[in-house]
C-alpha cells in the first residue's frame, strides 16, 4: 500500500516541476505519429500534447500515478486527442 506523500504530494510535486519544460514537451511529443510507448507516464503530464493520429501504450509502476494518469485521459476531448492504453507495470 502506497503512502501519502507518493499517492497526494508526490503527483502534485511532479505536475508543478514539468510546468518549466512545458513548451518543449509539447513541440517534442506534438511530433510523434503512430504507435508510442511511454515508459513512467507518471500524471499523463504529456497526454494533452500527443498527435490525434498516435496510440499511445502507457505504462507505470506506480498505482497512484497511474490512476492520476487515466483520469486525465478520461478529461480529454475525445475528437482531438490520441488513443491511449494504460497498464501497470515496470519496465
Amino acid at each position: 500500500m502506497a503512502g501519502f506523500y507518493e499517492d497526494k504530494v508526490f503527483p502534485k510535486i511532479l505536475d508543478i516541476a514539468l510546468r518549466k519544460i512545458e513548451p518543449d514537451r509539447q513541440r517534442v511529443v506534438n511530433q510523434m505519429r503512430g504507435k508510442v510507448l511511454e515508459i513512467g507516464v507518471g500524471t499523463g503530464a504529456n497526454f494533452s500534447h500527443y498527435h490525434r493520429d498516435c496510440e499511445v501504450i502507457g505504462i507505470e509502476p506506480g498505482a497512484a500515478m497511474l490512476a492520476h494518469a487515466q483520469q486525465r485521459v478520461d478529461n480529454l476531448p475525445n475528437n482531438s486527442s490520441a488513443s491511449f492504453t494504460l497498464q501497470q507495470a515496470s519496465a
